[in-house]
C-alpha cells in the first residue's frame, strides 16, 4: 500500500517567512493603560500617600502610608476632617508616643461619615487606637479591616453605628479591645488580654468567628437584640457572654471565664442572660460559677418579662473555682441539653419553666432542682449526681410542679423527690423484665 508524503519545497518555506514578517509589520492592540504599571493614577484614582504625622485628612478621597511612622510630638495620628476617605496602611505602622488623649486615627470635631481603614498596625498610642465613634452622624458608616492595633491607653477600636469590623485583632488595650456602636456587623476578631472588655456592642449587632479570651471583664458584652454565631470566650476575668434582652447565641463556647490570674477567681459565669435570650448549641466549660445563667423572674401571668431559652447546649464542670455554680440557672427553658458535674445543681429552674429531656449526671448536689412552682419537668435523665435526681421539695407551695416520664439511675441520696403540692407520675422502682404500662408516665427509678 502506498502512503502519499506531503513535503514542502524551499519555495514554499520562503513564502511562510516573507508573510510572517509581513505581518509583524501590522499594529498589534494592547490591553495594557499607558505609562508605568504602579503609577497613582491607576484605576482607582489618584492616591495622595501620608509621609508625616501629624496629619489632618480634609478632603474626600484615598490616602496611604508608604512607610512606618512614629508620633514624636503631641497630636493624633491621623485626623480624618471629611467624609468618603479611604485609609491604607499598606502593611505599615502608626507607632505612638504614649502621649494622653492622642489617638493614633481619629475624626476631628465635625460630622463625618464613610470612613474606611485597612491593612496595617496601630500601636501604643495615649488614648483610643482607632476612634471612629464618635463622628457626630447618625451613621458612620466605618469599616475597619485586616488591622492590628495594640498596647493603647484607651480602646483598641470603636465604631460608630451601622459599620463592618472585620479580620482584626486588638490586644493589650486599657480599655475594650473592640467597642461598636448598634447595628454593627463583627466577624473574624480577635480580642485578647485587654484589661476591660474583650468585644463591647451597644445594640442590635452581630458577632461570628471571633475569640475574646484573656480580657479582664467580660469576653463579649452585648446589648439589646445581638446575636453572636461560631465565637469562643475563655479565660477572661469576668463572664464569658453577656448577652441583652432578646439575644441569640448559636454554636459558641465559654470556658474558664472568671480567671483573674495568679491562682485568683472572681465571678464568671459562661453565659448571662437578661431577657429573652435563645442559646443553641453552645457550650460551657469550666466557669467559675454557673454555665448558662438567667436572671430569676417572678410567676408567670399577664405582664410578666419573658425567660431565657437553652437547647441542645452543654453545660459542664462549671463552679470550679468557687464551688458555686450550676450547669443551668433561671431559664424559662432547657431542653435536649447536657449538665454534668458541676459544682452545685444540674438544672436549677425557678417558676414556670419547660425543662424536657435532659441529662443531669454527676453534679454535686441536684441532677435538677425545682425550687418554685409551674414547672413542667418531663423525660429527663438523672444519673449520678451528689444527691437528689429530680428534686422539688423546695416548692414552696400550691400550684406545685408537673413531673412525669423521667428516669432516675444511682443517685446518692434519692432518685426522686417531690413536694406534696406536685403533680408528678407514679414513682416506679424498675427491676429486670418488661415494665409496667404505668412507666409511659411515671418516673422510673432503676438500679
Amino acid at each position: 500500500m502506498l502512503h502519499r508524503r506531503c513535503d514542502f519545497s524551499r519555495a514554499s518555506w520562503a513564502a511562510v517567512v516573507v508573510l510572517a514578517a509581513c505581518e509583524g509589520l501590522v499594529a498589534q492592540p494592547t490591553l495594557l493603560p499607558p505609562g508605568p504599571p504602579f503609577a497613582p493614577s491607576g484605576r482607582m484614582g489618584t492616591r495622595t500617600e501620608i509621609t508625616a504625622i501629624p496629619y489632618v485628612i480634609t478632603l474626600p478621597g484615598s490616602y496611604y502610608l508608604s512607610s512606618t511612622l512614629t508620633q514624636a510630638v503631641p497630636g493624633n495620628g491621623i485626623t480624618v476632617d471629611a467624609s468618603n476617605v479611604t485609609i491604607d496602611l499598606m502593611g505599615h505602622s502608626l507607632i505612638g508616643a504614649g502621649f494622653v488623649g492622642d489617638s493614633g486615627i481619629t475624626f476631628g470635631p465635625g460630622l463625618y461619615s464613610n470612613v474606611t481603614v485597612h491593612d496595617g498596625f496601630v500601636v501604643g498610642w495615649g488614648a483610643t487606637g482607632v476612634q471612629l465613634l464618635f463622628g457626630g452622624g447618625p451613621a458612620p458608616n466605618i469599616h475597619v479591616y485586616n488591622m492590628t492595633v495594640t498596647g493603647c491607653t484607651g480602646d483598641g477600636i470603636a465604631v460608630g453605628p451601622q459599620s463592618i469590623v472585620r479580620h482584626v485583632i486588638c490586644s493589650s488595650n486599657t480599655l475594650v479591645g473592640l467597642r461598636a456602636d448598634r447595628g454593627v456587623k463583627i466577624t473574624n476578631a480577635v480580642c485578647a488580654a485587654n484589661l476591660a472588655d474583650g468585644i463591647v456592642v451597644a445594640t442590635e449587632g452581630h458577632v461570628s468567628d471571633s475569640v475574646v479570651i484573656g480580657n479582664g471583664a467580660a469576653g463579649m458584652d452585648l446589648g439589646f437584640s445581638c446575636t453572636v454565631i461560631a465565637s469562643v470566650a475563655a479565660e477572661n476575668g469576668g463572664d464569658g457572654f453577656l448577652m441583652g434582652p432578646n439575644g441569640r447565641a448559636t454554636d459558641c463556647t465559654a470556658a474558664f471565664n472568671g480567671f483573674l490570674g495568679a491562682g485568683f477567681f472572681g465571678p464568671g459565669n459562661g453565659f448571662v442572660c437578661f431577657e429573652n435570650c435563645i442559646l443553641g448549641g453552645c457550650a460551657a466549660f469550666n466557669n467559675a460559677d454557673s454555665g448558662f445563667m438567667g436572671f430569676p423572674i417572678p410567676p408567670p401571668g399577664p405582664g410578666a418579662p419573658g425567660g431565657n431559652t437553652a437547647h441542645d447546649c452543654t453545660a459542664q464542670f462549671n463552679g470550679f473555682a468557687t464551688l458555686v455554680g450550676d450547669g443551668f440557672t433561671e431559664f424559662r427553658a432547657v431542653n435536649h441539653c447536657t449538665a454534668q458535674s458541676n459544682a452545685e445543681h444540674g438544672i436549677q429552674c425557678g417558676f414556670g419553666a419547660l425543662v424536657v429531656r435532659n441529662t443531669c449526671e454527676s453534679n454535686l448536689f441536684d441532677g435538677i432542682a425545682a425550687m418554685g412552682d409551674g414547672n413542667t419537668i418531663q423525660q429527663n435523665h438523672a444519673a449520678y449526681n451528689g444527691m437528689i435526681g429530680i428534686d422539688t421539695v423546695f416548692n414552696p407551695g400550691p400550684p406545685g410542679n408537673l413531673i412525669s416520664s423521667n428516669t432516675g439511675h444511682l443517685n446518692a441520696v434519692a432518685d426522686f423527690a417531690f413536694s406534696p403540692f406536685c403533680s408528678f407520675g407514679p414513682i416506679i422502682f424498675a427491676v429486670p423484665g418488661p415494665l409496667p404500662i404505668a412507666a409511659m408516665i411515671g418516673n422510673v427509678s432503676y438500679p
